[in-house]
């Protein structure tokens, strides 16, 4: 009975693989235009449209979900090991939470986990070629490059720098949009491909493309996404010529940024001044430093519960690793923290040995992105919803790609 199933899922496998791709693709452009303007007009008034691209959204991670079962081989992958088992410790410390604190807090942490824990293994399983890969990564780029323009234009009137945020949203949209010009700029930059695939309209195409996103950004006042944005472009800059002299490659990057500095108009400096500084109150950080010292403080008092325990409410605390200990305590959160600092060390470990020169290493550059905007942001690296689902995906598809992890899985031909 049991080897009937094997052949005939085995027989299954190609037009699963190829159902996987295609559903990535489609969920690339639904996860992008959840954030259209329209769509979260609809989602405010309570009307059928958003509804329906909800409901859509939830059927595409079932069927994704239930792919899964055509290929395991994933979860031998000791990446995926660890992080499934911290996770179902998550679900069991939430679990324990719940039950003698009476607080579902953890429990909400663990559904945010889902998502992309099933975009990796998803990344994981699809058979990347260079054609399907470079096609997912223009899809999703024109897809949240549209959203973003469309926020602006129907919110914001265009490229105008407002005191109020002008997207509630900009802090899921700014990451998305960073992740988008990240790889955009490693076909540009990074692969020795691009040579073949671009010609020289092509080169300028996409550095119009990453600079419209930068400003894209900027507008949307992104701060956070816009620091890791700018820091991991020069990481790839420095990463990609460092065979030949760093201190030369250092001093050149140093000397354009001073020489775009001072070239650019003045209004357009002070566009970049009121993108960063208008409408703030008080420090640069609009009170976030201050909140999280009395995190630390309040972790330093309670240890092991926080404000499981504590009488006091230190409110929103913008740094995912303050957040979650000083909510839960550092024994409640450990799994959490565990799989947190776990990835974070596996991707600064896999950037610091990985070649810029071959693009199926973006994917730990886009997982960069969520780590960085970590440490002002609490939702982040894991959630919310499907913001992280194309960077989880990207990284099960460098796993995948990584010859020297598994030689069974294949690379880029």
């Amino acid at each position: 009975m049991v080897e009937p199933i094997q052949k005939w899922m085995e027989t299954m496998r190609p037009m699963a693989d190829k159902l996987r791709y295609a559903i990535l693709l489609l969920m690339s452009v639904l996860v992008s235009m959840s954030y259209h303007p329209s769509i979260e007009a609809m989602r405010t008034t309570g009307m059928v449209g958003a509804v329906i691209l909800q409901r859509a959204i939830q059927l595409v991670f079932l069927v994704l979900v239930l792919l899964l079962v055509f290929d395991m081989s994933s979860l031998r992958h000791r990446f995926a090991k660890v992080s499934f088992i911290l996770a179902l410790g998550v679900l069991i410390f939430g679990l324990l939470v719940a039950v003698i604190f009476g607080q579902t807090g953890l429990l909400s942490e663990f559904k945010l986990l889902c998502p992309p824990l099933i975009a990796l293994l998803t990344g994981m399983q699809v058979q990347w070629n260079r054609k399907r890969l470079l096609g997912f990564l223009s899809c999703f780029s024109v897809a949240i490059m549209i959203a973003g323009l469309s926020v602006l234009f129907m919110q914001g009137g265009g490229f105008v720098i407002s005191e109020i945020y002008i997207s509630d949203h900009k802090n899921a949209l700014g990451p998305m949009l960073s992740t988008a010009a990240i790889m955009l700029a490693f076909i540009f930059l990074a692969c020795p491909e691009s040579k073949k695939l671009l010609k020289i309209t092509g080169k300028f195409l996409l550095l119009a493309l990453i600079l419209l996103l930068l400003l894209v950004v900027l507008t949307l006042r992104a701060r956070a996404a816009l620091l890791s944005m700018a820091s991991i472009l020069f990481l790839v800059l420095i990463q990609r010529y460092k065979g030949k002299s760093l201190l030369i490659t250092l001093s050149v990057c140093a000397l354009l940024v001073l020489a775009v500095f001072f070239l650019l108009p003045d209004a357009m400096r002070e566009y970049v001044h009121q993108s960063l500084f208008a409408g703030l109150s008080g420090d640069f950080t609009s009170g976030r430093a201050e909140r999280n010292m009395q995190a630390i403080a309040l972790i330093g008092d309670h240890p092991l519960f926080a404000q499981l325990v504590a009488p006091d409410n230190v409110g929103v605390v913008h740094n995912f690793f303050l957040h979650v200990a000083s909510s839960f305590g550092l024994l409640f959160a450990f799994p959490l923290l565990a799989l947190y600092v776990y990835l974070f060390v596996f991707i600064i470990k896999k950037i610091w040995q990985s070649d810029v020169k071959c693009l199926p290493n973006v994917g730990y550059y886009v997982m960069l992105v969520l780590l960085l905007v970590s440490f002002f942001e609490y939702t982040l690296p894991f959630g919310p919803g499907t913001v992280t689902f194309v960077n989880f995906v990207m990284l099960g598809m460098s796993l995948r790609m990584d010859k020297d992890l598994d030689k069974e899985y294949v690379v880029l031909e």
